[in-house]
């Protein structure tokens, strides 16, 4: 009974703290920071943006033949949907990020944007571009491409400071914006 009571006193002062700081923070502006992640042996930068309800996890990673995994044929490189959406892989092994849960790649999936919206044409052509260029670096007519990935929402913080994050599932998502793929780091323009 002693330990349930203590149990429930730790709870409420843990909700008490999380209310008084989740309401603190809806005042704050969204702040955006780097920080130094170590996972997978390597240094890898990632950015997190402070957000209302949770942080954002985004990197910015270079894409090429070595990491870079086209699901299907040679023949089924060109299939992209119409609303720009498409799906690569990393090889598991040259991800920064740690996902201990998966045994084979990260999936990297690139949103679908929906046609009939306004300049979606725009958007869809940006997606359209970038899945090109991928398929350029497998077939060796460009040596990288730059992306960036948002690692939300399958990451998990180990530790606060130093940041160590990991994945929770096997998939990440390129990093996009009301439906458009952003190609950069840091706060929305």
């Amino acid at each position: 009974m002693l330990k349930t009571l203590l149990l429930v006193k730790r709870m409420t002062i843990f909700i008490a703290r999380f209310f008084l700081a989740a309401s603190l923070c809806f005042f704050c502006l969204p702040m955006v920071f780097a920080a130094h992640v170590v996972a997978s042996d390597q240094t890898s930068k990632i950015y997190v943006k402070k957000g209302r309800k949770q942080n954002y996890y985004h990197m910015e990673y270079v894409l090429t033949a070595k990491n870079l995994i086209m699901p299907g044929s040679k023949s089924e490189l060109t299939l992209i949907n119409e609303g720009g959406h498409f799906v690569v892989y990393i090889k598991k092994d040259e991800f920064p990020i740690i996902a201990p849960f998966c045994n084979e790649n990260i999936e990297l999936d690139m949103p679908w944007t929906k046609s009939t919206r306004i300049s979606a044409l725009k958007k869809i052509s940006k997606k359209t571009a970038l899945y090109q260029s991928l398929i350029d670096v497998l077939n060796g007519s460009k040596k990288e491409q730059k992306v960036i990935i948002e690692l939300n929402p399958n990451v998990r913080v180990k530790r606060k400071k130093p940041l160590e994050i990991e994945l929770t599932k096997c998939n990440v998502f390129f990093r996009t914006a009301r439906d458009e793929y952003v190609d950069y780091i840091g706060r929305l323009k």
